[in-house]
């Protein structure tokens, strides 16, 4: 019986190819976890690191469970603070996307549906990708190409606020703002108050730590 559950735990492992790199940098990396099923959904998925530690491994347990529910999972790693700064980790995830748009098919899964999704530091950038059109078209792609996007525990507004308790008065309090170059013009910029150029058949969730969903977009 040990030697039966043990197969079957192995057999429920997805197949992993690991430090795939999509941009030549050293930290431009990323992990890919396929599940045993054909003309699946691919899940990229971006960590929560505050813009300047950590990488996607950290997500591994997140990726096996989506694998073992059927769905291809993308941990993404990207350049962080110091030395780079913004708009580094965005360009990085849109190289990534452009990489899992181009590749997934061959491994099993289907392009037509990949889906964005982040924690933190993480869902700012899946849901930055997602509104400002820029970042996609630098590889001829659109938001058109992403089937959703999902971000937990988002900071959606990184501004000041003028009764001091806005979330980036956080950051620009101590060295949080660093991976921005303590530009609250770029801060202004990349806040994501205003679902602006997203594709009108996306949806798009942003949701707190505590399971509420603060914010739903629908172009």
């Amino acid at each position: 019986m040990a030697a039966l559950t043990g197969a079957l735990c192995l057999c429920a492992q997805p197949r992993t190819e690991p430090d795939i790199h999509y941009a030549p940098g050293p930290a431009q990396t990323l992990d890919l976890y396929i599940p045993a099923k054909s003309e699946f959904t691919t899940i990229v998925y971006t960590y929560g690191g505050g813009w300047h530690s950590g990488n996607g491994k950290s997500s591994a347990p997140i990726a096996v469970e989506l694998s073992r529910l059927g769905y291809g999972c993308v941990l993404v790693s990207h350049r962080l603070f110091p030395p780079d700064t913004f708009p580094a980790p965005a360009e990085d995830l849109a190289a990534a996307f452009a990489w899992v748009k181009s590749n997934i098919g061959s491994r099993g899964g289907d392009p037509n549906k990949i889906i964005l999704a982040g924690h933190s530091s993480g869902a700012q950038l899946s849901l930055l990708i997602a509104t400002d059109p820029s970042y996609l078209r630098a590889w001829r792609l659109n938001q058109s190409d992403i089937q959703a996007v999902i971000g937990l525990s988002s900071p959606v507004d990184l501004t000041r606020h003028p009764d001091g308790h806005g979330y980036g008065d956080v950051p620009l309090s101590g060295h949080g703002a660093d991976p921005f170059r303590r530009d609250e013009a770029l801060l202004e910029d990349v806040s994501l108050r205003q679902p602006l150029g997203m594709a009108s058949t996306m949806p798009l969730v942003s949701a707190s730590m505590k399971g509420e969903r603060i914010r739903e977009f629908f172009g």
